[in-house]
């Protein structure tokens, strides 16, 4: 009610200045003036750890109209868990003044849809009767008993009290309690602008308001069972703004707050979820990385989002939307879960390729550094050497961040290409050391060669030779025979195919290196061609990944 003193009253209960106050005679307060910070509920008398309340103090009623005042009271009285009423009562309370000032709490309360909804839906009335110096209790019973109408002396009178009756029916069922203070008159004809400085009973009266307050809000105020938390208020209000747009507005607290519970647990999966994109971007910095290491960061990720979110329901109330929010939450998480173990596994393949390239490439230099031709047994060792040096310790060590399989994926690959080299290898020494035994013989034929001819010519027994050249290889004839010899053409025509059958040897040897290198470069691109294909799959897998993710979120987006 207007000029009633409301907002001196609440600064007096807060125990400082927190609304303005004027002594003019209109209202000073417009609309709903909310305190500017939130007070400890220690500070007003109550239990130790309790919640942080606000005070909001209402323009005066009854220069507007209702339906101004119904829709600034209707969202206050929703989420209050004190209401305080102030009315003039210098010679105590008249029960047609105040009920009727309290029609406009009914009207409220039959905004709310359903009967059962309406039940305890505000919290407790506070009637102050200011400048009253009666008996509590008399008051109480003259605001809030039934009035039989049977005592009614006209019909008039017995409607009177039966609309009364209706109030104090209808307020009894909206409210969860209803208390009547009678707070003594300041003689002074201006109050002290301290509510200390007032008399002693006044001082008393304000401290003992005070008290009963911060008992009651102690607890926090329920709306269809939920606590309102500030952050539920804070959604909850402009929800309650838009219903209250219409002429004749029909609030459903169940429906309410089932909105504002879903709104909340949608930002609350957002939130998660974007924790949860920071950590894995906080992983993806440190891979590639063993794939059970993965699994076990990536399982303590998921479960932070999983108890993250659950935990959150205690605050923000489980509605009828909240198994599909959480499921929708799951499948994202997994979507982005499974990304990232692509990822490391493409990592960890390409890891394993280059480590496998870079051996291969070092084997084949070790291979090259051994000087051909050797004797079979030198070679052997050398060989045995090279492969305890590549697949020793030294390859354990630089593996060890690898899973097992690519482990025995790179010693094995590494074994086939020392065993493939070490082949041609031994080809390639077999046609070395023929190549030098041909050509000692062809030397030492040369040589002896030309001392039988010195020797002939000198000697000039062209005749003693006949008959005794009976074998066409050089290397068979002793040297009697090339002495003797060596004028005969037949001895001549068997130095021709000697030389022949040389030249046919080293061209067969020639013909078999040269085999052997086709095949090494034949089987150099046929690795070169498997990376390229391991290659491009990775990269239509990579691709199917991003296709699937995106599918997914597209999916996601048309369910929410």
């Amino acid at each position: 009610r207007l000029r009633t003193g409301k907002s001196y009253l609440m600064n007096a209960l807060l125990g400082q200045a927190c609304f303005e106050v004027s002594r003019q005679a209109r209202s000073f307060s417009v609309g709903v003036d909310i305190s500017p910070s939130f007070f400890p509920i220690e500070s007003m008398g109550g239990k130790p750890g309790g919640p942080q309340v606000a005070f909001a103090d209402l323009e005066g009623q009854g220069d507007k109209g209702d339906a101004q005042p119904l829709k600034l009271a209707t969202p206050m009285l929703l989420i209050s868990k004190a209401v305080l009423q102030v009315e003039l009562c210098p010679t105590g309370p008249a029960p047609d003044i105040i009920l009727e000032s309290l029609h406009m709490m009914v009207s409220a309360g039959e905004s709310v849809t359903e009967r059962k909804d309406r039940k305890g839906v505000f919290g407790c009335l506070h009637i102050v009767l200011r400048d009253c110096a009666q008996n509590e209790e008399e008051c109480r019973s003259i605001i809030f008993d039934h009035e039989e109408d049977d005592a009614a002396e006209t019909d008039e009178h017995a409607e009177a009290m039966s609309t009364r009756n209706k109030i104090r029916k209808a307020i009894a069922f909206s409210f969860e309690d209803t208390k009547v203070w009678c707070l003594p008159k300041i003689p002074q004809d201006t109050a002290p602008d301290t509510y200390t400085d007032a008399p002693e009973a006044y001082v008393d009266k304000i401290h003992e308001i005070r008290t009963s307050l911060a008992t009651q809000l102690s607890e926090p105020k329920l709306l269809n069972g939920q606590q309102l938390t500030g952050r539920i208020i804070a959604r909850l209000l402009p929800e309650l703004a838009e219903e209250m747009r219409s002429n004749k507005p029909a609030l459903n607290p169940p429906s309410l707050i089932e909105r504002v519970a879903e709104s909340e647990a949608r930002d609350a999966s957002a939130k998660l979820l974007d924790n949860f994109k920071q950590d894995l971007r906080a992983i993806d910095a440190k891979l590639p990385m063993p794939p059970d290491n993965l699994e076990q960061e990536l399982e303590v990720c998921c479960s932070r989002v999983t108890t993250g979110f659950i935990d959150g329901s205690a605050s923000f109330g489980v509605c009828k939307a909240f198994p599909l929010i959480k499921k929708d939450l799951e499948k994202e998480v997994e979507t982005m879960r499974k990304s990232l173990e692509v990822r490391n596994q493409e990592l960890l393949d390409e890891n394993t390729e280059e480590v496998l390239k870079e051996k291969k490439a070092r084997i084949d230099e070790l291979l090259e550094a051994i000087a051909l031709p050797l004797a079979s047994r030198q070679l052997e060792n050398s060989m045995k050497a090279l492969k305890d040096e590549m697949l020793g310790s030294a390859l354990d060590a630089s593996l060890s961040n690898f899973p097992e399989p690519l482990r025995e994926r790179v010693r094995r690959g590494l074994a086939d290409h020392i065993s493939l080299r070490a082949e041609e290898r031994r080809r390639i020494n077999v046609i070395e050391n023929s190549r030098r035994r041909s050509r000692n013989i062809s030397f030492g034929s040369l040589a002896m060669l030309a001392l039988a001819a010195l020797l002939a010519i000198a000697a000039g027994d062209a005749e003693a030779c006949e008959g005794s050249l009976t074998s066409t290889s050089v290397d068979a004839i002793s040297w009697n025979q090339i002495l003797r010899c060596w004028h005969r053409p037949e001895f001549r025509t068997a130095l021709e195919d000697q030389k022949a059958r040389k030249e046919e040897e080293e061209a067969r040897l020639a013909a078999e290196e040269k085999r052997l290198r086709e095949k090494r470069e034949e089987e150099q691109r046929f690795e070169e061609l498997q990376q390229a294909e391991f290659r491009k799959k990775m990269g239509v897998a990579t691709g199917l990944s991003a296709v699937v993710a995106a599918a997914m979120k597209y999916v996601l987006r048309a369910m929410t």
